[in-house]
């Protein structure tokens, strides 16, 4: 993908939220993006930046959990209790 300065991307916001970005600076292998929807700005990692919403879909398909659920087994003191 070909990041610049003023580009719009796409960033996964708490694994489950896709935001628009605007690229505001770029220095070593971090971007400083501003949100589209508010003022804020944060800095993150270029390969958590993505060109087109669909890229973003796409590999937030990829982080869904496994939906088998089991019931976590109890953990029992080794020594008994009186």
């Amino acid at each position: 993908m070909n990041l610049k300065v003023g580009n719009k991307s796409f960033f996964i916001e708490s694994n489950h939220l896709i935001k628009e970005v605007t690229i505001i600076k770029i220095a070593e292998n971090f971007c400083t993006v501003r949100f589209a929807d508010s003022l804020g700005a944060i800095r993150v990692r270029m390969s958590k930046l993505y060109g087109t919403r669909d890229e973003a879909i796409e590999k937030l398909d990829s982080f869904k959990p496994n939906t088998k659920s089991e019931k976590p087994k109890s953990i029992r003191p080794p020594h008994p209790f009186w």
